[in-house]
């Protein structure tokens, strides 16, 4: 029975395990980098939301005052709109309106611009509930990214399971090479 020799099992061994260990680099580095811009995503959706909140507060304080014109009024409250319309566009910017969590973020962001237009009575206690709701929604959002970035993507799952079924067919192989091997050379002794 003609077999192979060792050496020439061992080179493609060793250049299969090479290449899978490439592979396996390339997709982990990828992974981390992505990992590390949704870390950034969340950070900046936090501090957006802070600056939300922080103007839509202001706003209210502002209206509270008794202005002796409109004129005033207006001058204090114009950089606390651009400052609050800003912070809105950037989160609804980042948020999918296709994801429930993302969906639930939204729809308090916008009871709290409606609340603020149309409240001349400015009810403080009705805000603090949307801002409390608003913390709420973004923690469980916040939450849901985390677990997605602690989880890693969908095609880091796929490749490190196709990477420990790879491995431990190699190691199958490679095990059964060595016992023909040794089994091969056992016979002509």
């Amino acid at each position: 029975m003609n077999s192979i020799p060792i050496e020439y099992l061992v080179t493609a061994l060793t250049v299969l395990a090479s290449s899978v260990i490439a592979l396996l680099s390339l997709i982990v580095s990828k992974e981390i980098k992505v990992s590390e811009f949704r870390q950034e995503w969340i950070n900046e959706l936090r501090l957006d939301i802070s600056l939300f909140i922080s103007n839509l507060n202001a706003m209210f304080n502002v209206k509270q005052v008794a202005w002796e014109n409109d004129t005033d009024l207006i001058e204090h409250l114009n950089p606390i709109i651009a400052n609050a319309s800003g912070a809105q566009s950037r989160i609804i910017l980042r948020l999918n309106p296709n994801e429930r969590e993302s969906k639930f973020v939204l729809e308090v962001i916008q009871e709290m611009e409606d609340h603020i237009h149309r409240d001349k009575e400015h009810d403080f206690n009705q805000f603090n509930r949307q801002v409390d709701k608003l913390n709420s929604r973004t923690n469980d959002l916040l939450k849901f990214e985390w677990n997605r970035v602690k989880q890693g993507e969908s095609i880091f799952k796929t490749t490190k399971w196709l990477a420990w079924a790879g491995l431990g067919v190699a190691a199958i192989f490679f095990m059964a090479m060595l016992l023909n091997y040794l089994t091969c050379s056992a016979c002509k002794l």
